[in-house]
C-alpha cells in the first residue's frame, strides 16, 4: 500500500513538473505570436492632465510615483530601489477610484492597465494588451479600494520590445537568455495608464510614470558557454548558460556527457573575476496561473536545463534562490569555504528520477528553506564539512534517499528538515551529531533518529525526540512506534510534532496545557487520543485528518482552534462549560452529535442551532438543518456536524457573515476551476437579500451555489454579494428555483 501511495505521489509530482514546463513554454511563445494590429501601446506623445503627487520618491524600500485626475489615482511602485545589470524589474500599478460616487464602472480591454518601458539605451517595450470590441470587460472600481496590477519589465519587454533592433537579430537569437531575462545598463522610464482611454486608439490623457536607474556597476558577458555579470572590480556572478541542453528525464543523461563546471575565475576585457555567486535570485514571471487569476511564477537561472554533473568550486559563497530549481542532473559536488545555499536553490533537482550523490565538503555551509526539497539524490554526504546549518525542510522529500551523513558540527536543524525523505521500509538512520545545539521542531517521519553520545541538548526515548531535560517533545525518533505515552515531565509539544506519522495511539500527560497547531495533523492512522486534564487550548488543525472516533475534552478547556478535529470520525462530543472560543470548521467533516454544557458562558443551544449567548446570532450548527428560524443573523463560526451540503436561510435572517462560506463548507478551488460538491446549495427564502458582511476578514477562497425565490430580484442579490467583495462566477453563482444541476456550468 505504501509503495502504491509513493508511486502515486511521484506521478503527481512529475505531472506538476511537466505542467509547469508546458506553462513556461506557453508563456515564452504565445506573446510573440500574437503581434497584431489590435495591439495597444501607450503613445509617447500622451499628455498628463493629472496632478503629480509624487515622482520617483523612495517610500518603504520602493521607488514610487503617484498621479491623480478627477476620478482616479494611479500609483506605480518598484519592488526595490537599486538595480544591477541583469536584474529582473517588477512593477506594481495600484488603481484607486477617488471620485464623488460610491463606484465607477469602466469598459476595458483584457488588461485594465497598460505599461510602456523606454530606456536611455534605446530599448523600448510595451505590455501586451489586445483589443477585441466584442470581448470588452466591465470593471467596477469601488471608492476607497485599491486594485493592483503587477508587471514584470524584463519578461514583458523581451516579447514586445525592440531588442533585436538594438543588438541585431543574430545576437538576439544566440543570446536570448541575456536579452529576455537580464536588462542591460541604462536609465528606464516606466509608464502606466488605464487601458479604457486607449479603446479608440487615442493617446492616454492620464498616466503615471517613474524612472529607474539600472546603471550601477555590472556588465553582462559570456565566457565560453556561460553568462556572467561583473560585481565590483574583482568578482562575477554566474547568471546563465547558452548551452543547448533542455530539461530531460535523468534516465537519459550520461555521466560526464553534459557537465556544468563552474570555474573559480573568468576573464573579461583583460581582467580576471572571481566567481562568487551562482544565480540572480530567480527569475519571476507574471502571467496566467489559471483561468481566473494571475500570479507570480518563479524559475531559477538553470530551470529547464540538464547537466550530467555539476561541480562548484570553493570560490562560490552563494547559490541563489531557485538557481537550479527543477534542473535535471545526475550528481552534484560542491567544494565549500563559506557558502549559503539559498531557499529552493536545488528544489526538484534530478527532474523526478533517481540521481547519484550529493557531496558537499570543505568549510561552513548554510542550507536554506527547501533548498534540496523534492530532489532525487540517493546518497547525501555532508560529513566532511567543518560546520553545517540546515534550514526548514532543507533536505525534505528526498524520495530516492538511501544513505545520509552529517558532519559532527551540525549546529542547527530546521523544522521538518528531513520530512518525507526516504522510505520507512529502508530503515535509514539519521544520526544527530554531538555538536547539534538547536532543533526547531520535528526532524523526520520516515527515518530512524539516533542522538550521538555526548550531545548535551537532545535525547531520544520512548520513540520520541526530546530536549535533554525531557520537558519538550520535538517529534518522533522511531517511526516504527505505534503507541506513544508521553512522560509526566513533558510540558511542551512542538507544532506538527506528530504530523504525517503512523502512530495509532497518543496519551498526553497532565503537565501539558497546550496542544499546539497541527500537532497530529494528517496522522491518518491515529485512532485513540487521551488529553491531559490540564489542557486549556487545542490549536488549529491539531487533529486534522485523523481516525479519531471518540474524544473527551477536559473540563478546563478554553479554546478549540480552527479545523482542530476536522475530517476525523467523531460520533459524539460534549463541549465543556469552560470553552470560550471555537474556531471555524473545528468539527467539520465528522458525522458527529455535539452537545454543549448548559452553563457555558458563551454559547447556548436550541435543537441543532448554536447561538451566541443572549443574542439571536447563530454561530454554528450541530447538524445539517437549522432547526430554528427565530434568529436574524447568521455567522457559521464553526460547523459541528459534517460539511454543509444543503442549507436553507429563512427570511428572518437579515445579516450573514461571508466568512461562514469557507472552502470546507461548500466547495473547493482546483487548478483554475471551482468544484462544487454534488448537491451543494444554499437556499434563500427571502425576497430581499440579507446584508452580507465580512466580519473575520475572509480570504474569499470559496464558491457557493445560491438559489433564490422566483419572485426575488437576482440583481439585488448579486449587488448585495458584490458589496461584500464577492465575484460572480468566482465566489458564487445565482439561480432561481427550481433546483438546477450544480455541475452544469
Amino acid at each position: 500500500m505504501g509503495n502504491m501511495v509513493t508511486s502515486t505521489i511521484k506521478k503527481c509530482i512529475a505531472f506538476s513538473a511537466c505542467f509547469c514546463l508546458t506553462l513556461l513554454c506557453f508563456l515564452l511563445i504565445l506573446p510573440a505570436s500574437k503581434v497584431s494590429a489590435d495591439y495597444f501601446e501607450l503613445k509617447t506623445n500622451a499628455k498628463r492632465t493629472g496632478k503629480i503627487i509624487k515622482e520617483d520618491e523612495i517610500v518603504d524600500g520602493s521607488i514610487v510615483s503617484v498621479v491623480e485626475n478627477g476620478d482616479f489615482r494611479i500609483t506605480l511602485k518598484t519592488h526595490g530601489t537599486e538595480y544591477h545589470a541583469g536584474d529582473a524589474i517588477h512593477i506594481k500599478a495600484e488603481i484607486e477610484y477617488i471620485g464623488s460616487k460610491k463606484e465607477k464602472e469602466l469598459e476595458s480591454t483584457d488588461q485594465a492597465v497598460v505599461f510602456r518601458v523606454e530606456g536611455s539605451n534605446g530599448i523600448k517595450g510595451d505590455s501586451y494588451t489586445y483589443y477585441n470590441k466584442n470581448a470588452l470587460q466591465k470593471i467596477k472600481f469601488k471608492k476607497g479600494e485599491v486594485y493592483e496590477y503587477p508587471f514584470s519589465v524584463s519578461y514583458e519587454m523581451g516579447f514586445r520590445g525592440n531588442l533585436d533592433e538594438i543588438f541585431g537579430t543574430d545576437r538576439y537569437d544566440q543570446e536570448i537568455e541575456e536579452l529576455l531575462l537580464h536588462l542591460p545598463q541604462g536609465t528606464y522610464t516606466i509608464t502606466a495608464a488605464l487601458s479604457n482611454e486607449l479603446l479608440d486608439k487615442k493617446p492616454a490623457s492620464f498616466y503615471a510614470e517613474l524612472h529607474i536607474n539600472v546603471d550601477v556597476e555590472g556588465e553582462v558577458f559570456y565566457s565560453g558557454s556561460n553568462l556572467y555579470r561583473t560585481m565590483g572590480e574583482k568578482e562575477a556572478v554566474l547568471i546563465g548558460t547558452k548551452t543547448d541542453n533542455p530539461q530531460i528525464w535523468v534516465g537519459s543523461l550520461e555521466p560526464g556527457k553534459d557537465p556544468l563546471i563552474v570555474p573559480e575565475s573568468v576573464k573579461y576585457n583583460g581582467k580576471n573575476y572571481k566567481v562568487t555567486v551562482i544565480g540572480d535570485e530567480g527569475i519571476t514571471y507574471f502571467g496566467y496561473v489559471d483561468d481566473y487569476s494571475y500570479g507570480y511564477i518563479n524559475y531559477g537561472t538553470f530551470t529547464g536545463k540538464s547537466f550530467s554533473d555539476v561541480k562548484i568550486p570553493a570560490s562560490v559563497r552563494k547559490i541563489s534562490k531557485n538557481a537550479f530549481l527543477d534542473t535535471s542532473l545526475l550528481s552534484l559536488q560542491i567544494d565549500a569555504e563559506d557558502l549559503d545555499i539559498c531557499d529552493m536553490a536545488y528544489r526538484g533537482a534530478g527532474y523526478f528520477g533517481e540521481c547519484g550523490e550529493l557531496v558537499i565538503k570543505g568549510g561552513n555551509v548554510r542550507i536554506g528553506y527547501m533548498a534540496f526539497d523534492y530532489s532525487w539524490f540517493k546518497t547525501v554526504d555532508l560529513h566532511k564539512l567543518k560546520k553545517l546549518e540546515i534550514g526548514e525542510q532543507g533536505l525534505a522529500d528526498l524520495y530516492a534517499l538511501k544513505e545520509i551523513s552529517l558532519p559532527e558540527n551540525t549546529i542547527s536543524i530546521g523544522n521538518k528538515a528531513f520530512y518525507d525523505s526516504g522510505e520507512r521500509k529502508d530503515k535509514i538512520v539519521l544520526n544527530i551529531p554531538k555538536g547539534t545545539e538547536k532543533i526547531d521542531g520535528p526532524v523526520a517521519n520516515k527515518l530512524l533518529i539516533k542522538v550521538a553520545e555526548g550531545n548535551e541538548k537532545f535525547v531520544e526515548r520512548y520513540g520520541l525526540l526530546l530536549t535533554a531535560d525531557g520537558s519538550k517533545v520535538l517529534g518522533i525518533s522511531d517511526f516504527r512506534v505505534k503507541e506513544i505515552t508521553m512522560p509526566e515531565g513533558v510540558t511542551e509539544i512542538m507544532p506538527y510534532a506528530f504530523s504525517q506519522t503512523t502512530i495509532t495511539k497518543l496519551v498526553i500527560p497532565d503537565t501539558v496545557t497546550v496542544i499546539p497547531e497541527g500537532m497530529a495533523c494528517m496522522a491518518n492512522s491515529l485512532k485513540s487520543v487521551k488529553l491531559g486534564k490540564n489542557v486549556k487550548e487545542i490549536g488549529k488543525k491539531a487533529f486534522w485528518i485523523c481516525k479519531i472516533k471518540k474524544i473527551t475534552l477536559p473540563t478546563g478547556l478554553k479554546s478549540i482552534g480552527e479545523n482542530a478535529f476536522a475530517n476525523c470520525r467523531l460520533k459524539k462530543v460534549t463541549i465543556p462549560k469552560s470553552v470560550e472560543n471555537i474556531g471555524n470548521n473545528a468539527f467539520s467533516g465528522n458525522n458527529v452529535t455535539i452537545t454543549f454544557k448548559k452553563k457555558n458562558k458563551n454559547y447556548t443551544q436550541s435543537g441543532t442551532v448554536i447561538f451566541k449567548k443572549g443574542t439571536k446570532t447563530v454561530v454554528g450548527l450541530a447538524g445539517f438543518g437549522t432547526g430554528d428560524t427565530k434568529y436574524d443573523k447568521l455567522d457559521l463560526q464553526f460547523v459541528l456536524k459534517g460539511s454543509i451540503y444543503n442549507l436553507t436561510i429563512p427570511e428572518t435572517v437579515k445579516e450573514i457573515d461571508i466568512s461562514s462560506f469557507s472552502a470546507g463548507l461548500m466547495g473547493e478551488y482546483y487548478s483554475g476551476k471551482y468544484e462544487v460538491y454534488e448537491g451543494a446549495e444554499i437556499v434563500f427564502e427571502g425576497k430581499e437579500p440579507p446584508k452580507f458582511v465580512d466580519g473575520r476578514n475572509s480570504l474569499k477562497e470559496f464558491f457557493i451555489w445560491i438559489f433564490i425565490p422566483e419572485d426575488a430580484d437576482p440583481d439585488a442579490y448579486k449587488e448585495a454579494l458584490e458589496e461584500a467583495g464577492l465575484v460572480e462566477g468566482k465566489n458564487f453563482k445565482l439561480s432561481s428555483t427550481p433546483y438546477e444541476d450544480p455541475w452544469d456550468f
